[in-house]
């Protein structure tokens, strides 16, 4: 009987436990560890839309206007996620919403999805991200 009870606790336990909300931990904001051992995420020759990129990666549930701009990226392929949100009010100086085409070759169609990015991220930044996104998929595919 004692070896149910034991059982029945445990299971209790283990079960009620699953079920409590986690306390989130807050995030550190202090950044200085991270950049020490990574410079590159600060450093001037960094292209500043790979800059604007890594912020966006490391402050995404930090900064209000990071987390915006995830909100309203794609979630997935042929999302395109929320112009509107990207180009809100307290954004319009700091993000872009742009469009993101992967051109396959081996189908009839072509993958559109939105992106909001850092400003600092230019039309050559995109146009190049594009063609070299486009060339790693159809390169798979003809793999296949």
């Amino acid at each position: 009987m004692l070896k149910y009870l034991v059982f029945i606790s445990v299971f209790f336990t283990v079960q009620t436990s699953a079920i409590a909300p986690k306390q989130r931990t807050p995030r550190s904001a202090d950044k200085s560890a991270l950049y020490e051992r990574y410079p590159q995420l600060i450093s001037n020759q960094t292209n500043p839309c790979v800059q604007g990129l890594n912020q966006l990666l490391i402050n995404m549930y930090t900064i209000e206007q990071y987390d915006k701009m995830v909100q309203s990226s794609m979630h997935g392929l042929d999302d395109l996620g929320s112009e509107y949100l990207c180009n809100s009010e307290g954004m319009e100086n700091f993000s872009v919403y742009t469009s993101l085409m992967l051109n396959i070759t081996h189908l009839p169609t072509a993958l559109i999805s939105g992106l909001c990015l850092p400003k600092s991220c230019s039309l050559q930044n995109m146009n190049w991200f594009n063609t070299e996104a486009s060339n790693k998929l159809n390169s798979v595919m003809e793999a296949v």
